[in-house]
């Protein structure tokens, strides 16, 4: 059973992130977790060429500002009574965050998720885009409308059948669980399919229309198999109630129309590396629902990573 302990918030204090605060607050609160929160400091390329002494009389101001902003976050947290610890680092958010996590034993990354309206839809700030890459661990990206979650959806892929695609998914459905019996919150599990090739198929293949919604309905019936099959596998702990939502369409569109339709407030959804096996939630298909999904969003890697890494060290 999948359990959030140690939350590693990365704040970005350029950013309205005053909602996401509040969240990993309540959040840590229901879970009994602890929480580091993070800045990262990016060297200025406005100072070079400065004098060292000036150099690092700048730097020195920019990390007292910084931890005078944690240490004002961190009351928060305390007067919650919530264990909490403040750390400033130098350099790449995405690579920092990820070795402080590595070095803290964190088992979840937070981060206030920027959002833009434009042609593309909803865009998640790249610092939560390049964590969501780059990090081995779950990152949980906040809407900037977030609100604690009452409804979570697990979007889980039943297509790709190999053990390494089985184990994420039911990583997948008990992450959901889990939080759904913490919260006190509706667990929904959803599934978006279609047959591979289908448009060629329908437009090109000669396939009688009847023959075709055979093939469909052959389908649908082993995917809803599958997805049983899933959840007799998953803790029988739980005492989620779970609501399954198997739906024909593309990725993209059905799952976000599903967030809509069920109003759901946190969506769980897998993330591997783009070298990963076909058929998960990954690459563009991951990148673009992170961009269009109106929610939260958690993503789940492959397996739990060792708590060993390179150290992380502040500059001195």
């Amino acid at each position: 059973m999948i359990r959030f302990k140690h939350i590693l918030f990365v704040s970005t204090p350029e950013s309205n992130q005053d909602n996401a605060v509040a969240m990993v607050k309540r959040f840590a609160g229901k879970l009994d977790a602890k929480v580091t929160l993070l800045t990262v400091l990016t060297p200025s390329t406005s100072l070079f060429g400065l004098s060292e002494g000036l150099d690092a009389l700048m730097q020195e101001q920019a990390e007292h500002n910084a931890r005078t902003q944690l240490s004002a976050l961190a009351g928060h947290f305390e007067d919650a009574g919530i264990e909490v610890a403040i750390q400033v680092l130098w350099g790449n958010t995405s690579e920092q965050a990820s070795l402080c996590a590595r070095q803290q034993a964190i088992d979840l990354i937070a981060i206030s998720a920027t959002v833009e309206h434009s042609l593309q839809g909803y865009l998640f700030g790249t610092t939560a885009m390049q964590l969501i890459r780059r990090c081995p661990l779950p990152v949980w990206a906040i809407h900037k409308d977030a609100r604690m979650p009452k409804r979570l959806l697990s979007a889980v892929d039943l297509q790709a059948e190999t053990p390494q695609t089985d184990a994420l998914a039911r990583r997948l459905i008990d992450t959901g669980m889990t939080l759904a019996d913490q919260l006190n919150a509706q667990f929904h599990l959803g599934c978006a399919w279609a047959l591979e090739n289908e448009g060629y198929l329908q437009i090109r293949g000669g396939i009688d229309e009847a023959d075709f919604e055979q093939i469909n309905q052959r389908l649908e019936r082993k995917l809803e198999s599958r997805m049983q099959t899933l959840l007799d596998d998953t803790d029988e702990a739980s005492a989620a109630e779970v609501h399954t939502h198997l739906r024909h369409g593309s990725p993209v569109s059905t799952l976000t129309g599903m967030v809509t339709e069920l109003h759901i407030d946190l969506m769980i959804i897998a993330s591997l590396n783009r070298k990963g096996v076909e058929g998960l939630l990954i690459g563009n298909t991951a990148e673009t629902l992170l961009q269009r999904t109106p929610c939260s969003i958690l993503v789940i890697k492959p397996q739990a990573p060792e708590q060993t890494g390179p150290e992380t060290k502040e500059p001195g």
